[in-house]
């Protein structure tokens, strides 16, 4: 069967996953800004993964982020210099530094994630649970499929 682009674009699940993807952040952009936060989405995405694991390196916590290591640091950067995360030295290795959340970063992530429990209830109305169930496991396949 022939496709169009403009069908394919309109269609084709990579298509509409980055779409959808484009949205959900923009969404939650705009929640942490309306309520007067100077944070991103992926910046918060960056916190969200101190608070599951504080105090690892940069390389980690950019593979656990699926971000280059780059685009972590800048990440990072932002971050440390609004004083929501700290950088120190590896005791076991000085070259490396380890990133730690700050006591004021624990508190506006108590508060970001709020928001963000408040976006996924406002971008899911009209979803089942089990519709929701499905779409996570076949996205966790897609992941799968895709790495290395």
């Amino acid at each position: 069967m022939t496709h169009t682009t403009s069908e394919y674009i309109e269609s084709a699940f990579p298509m509409l996953m980055a779409t959808a993807w484009k949205q959900l952040r923009e969404s939650l952009n705009k929640k942490f800004t309306e309520a007067g936060y100077g944070v991103t989405s992926e910046q918060w995405g960056i916190m969200v993964h101190l608070l599951v694991k504080d105090g690892i390196s940069q390389q980690t916590l950019a593979d656990r982020y699926d971000r280059s290591k780059v685009a972590a640091f800048k990440l990072i950067e932002k971050l440390e210099k609004n004083h929501f995360v700290t950088r120190r030295s590896d005791p076991d290795d000085g070259r490396c530094k380890l990133v730690f959340l700050t006591q004021k970063g624990r508190t506006i992530l108590t508060e970001l994630l709020d928001l963000s429990v408040q976006n996924l209830e406002a971008i899911s109305q009209g979803i089942t649970e089990e519709d929701l169930a499905i779409f996570k496991k076949v996205l966790k396949r897609i992941i799968l499929n895709t790495r290395p």
